[in-house]
C-alpha cells in the first residue's frame, strides 16, 4: 500500500483576480495526484480546488522550496500556474505552464524544462478473498492479532506476490504478507489456528554483551493471553532508548505445524523486561513510549542474569 508521508505539504491561499475554487475544480489537472520518476526520486504533485497544492519527493521532502509555498493561482488564458511563496531563492520556480493534460498525463513547462507527470495509480482495495488457479481462497484469520505472523518456509517476498505454500493439511496461498486458505477448508483452518492448545511459547534471550543466545520454553496462561491480546489498547509504561537497554530478547509463539510463528521484541532495563507493541512510532529513535511491561508470570520464567 502506498505510504502517506507526514511531511505532506499543505498550503492555503485566498484567490484574488484568478479562477475561484469552484472554477478550479473544472480543470483536469486539479484534484488528481500526479507522479513522475526522476533519476534520484519519485515526485508527487497535487493541485486542489481550494487553491492549495503540494509537491514533494518520495522521502517526504519538498521539491525546490515548496515548503514555503502558500498556494497557487491559475490563469486559463495563458495556461499559467503561479505559485505564491512566503520566501524565494534564485532556484525557486514560481511560475510554469500547463502544456497539456488529458486526465492521465500532465505535461508542465518549468522555465523551458518539460516535466511529465502520470496520474497516480489508486491503491487496490484489499479483499478477503483471492482467486488462484481456478479456486477461491479466503483470508486466514489468527487469534489475537497482536503479533506479525511470519512464514517459516522459504518465500521470495520481492518477486512473488501470489504463490502456493506447501502444507500437509491446508491448501494455502500467500499474497503480500497474508495467508489465504481454500474456501471449503476455511472454517476448519480458522478453528485450528484459533486453538491456543496448538501453540507453544518460547523466549529467546540474547546473552549479555554477546550476540549469542538460547531459546527456552515458557508457559503462557489464559490471563497472560488476555493481557497480550489487548496490548494495542494499553498505554506505554516508559520510554526506552538503545543506550538504556541492558539485554534483548524475543517472545515467540509457534503453531504445531511449524509454519505459523509470531514474535515480539523484548528489552531488559533495570531488572524489568519490557516488550514492544505493534503501535510503534518509527520516527522516534530507540524504543519509544509504546513499550509495556511483560506480564509478571512470564518474567518469572526468565533466568536472572
Amino acid at each position: 500500500m502506498r505510504k502517506v508521508f507526514a511531511a505532506l505539504l499543505i498550503f492555503s491561499v485566498l484567490l484574488v483576480g484568478c479562477e475561484t475554487p469552484t472554477q478550479l475544480a473544472e480543470y483536469k489537472f486539479v484534484n488528481v495526484e500526479w507522479t513522475r520518476t526522476t533519476d534520484v526520486c519519485t515526485e508527487t504533485l497535487r493541485f486542489r480546488e481550494d487553491g492549495t497544492c503540494s509537491y514533494y519527493c518520495a522521502c517526504g521532502e519538498p521539491v525546490n522550496d515548496d515548503d514555503l509555498c502558500e498556494g497557487y493561482r491559475y490563469d486559463p488564458d495563458t495556461k499559467t500556474i503561479q505559485l505564491d511563496f512566503t520566501e524565494t531563492s534564485e532556484e525557486t520556480v514560481t511560475q510554469f505552464t500547463v502544456k497539456s493534460c488529458d486526465g492521465e498525463t500532465l505535461v508542465l513547462d518549468f522555465g523551458g524544462e518539460e516535466r511529465i507527470f502520470e496520474k497516480a495509480q489508486e491503491d487496490e482495495a484489499w479483499a478477503d478473498t483471492l482467486n488462484f488457479n481456478g479456486k477461491t481462497y479466503r483470508y486466514l484469520q489468527f487469534p489475537g492479532d497482536i503479533f506479525n505472523y511470519d512464514l517459516r518456509e522459504s518465500v521470495n517476498y520481492e518477486e512473488d506476490t501470489v504463490l502456493p505454500i506447501p502444507h500437509e493439511t491446508w491448501d494455502l496461498v500467500y499474497r503480500e504478507g497474508d495467508l489465504f486458505v481454500e474456501e471449503s477448508q476455511w472454517e476448519a483452518a480458522v478453528a485450528d489456528y484459533a486453538d491456543e492448545d496448538n501453540y507453544t511459547w518460547s523466549i529467546w534471550m540474547e546473552a549479555p554483551e554477546t550476540e549469542e543466545g538460547e531459546v527456552q520454553p515458557v508457559t503462557v496462561t489464559d490471563e497472560d493471553l488476555a493481557y497480550i491480546y489487548t496490548m494495542e489498547d494499553r498505554k506505554g509504561d516508559t520510554t526506552l532508548f538503545f543506550d538504556d537497554i541492558q539485554q534483548f530478547g524475543m517472545l515467540t509463539k509457534t503453531h504445531k505445524d511449524g509454519l505459523i510463528a509470531a514474535s515480539t521484541s523484548l528489552a531488559r532495563y533495570e531488572g524489568v523486561w519490557y516488550w514492544r507493541s505493534e503501535t510503534i512510532d518509527e520516527a522516534t529513535e530507540g524504543w519509544p513510549e509504546y513499550v509495556v511491561k511483560l506480564p509478571d508470570s512470564i518474567t518469572a520464567q526468565i533466568p536472572k542474569t
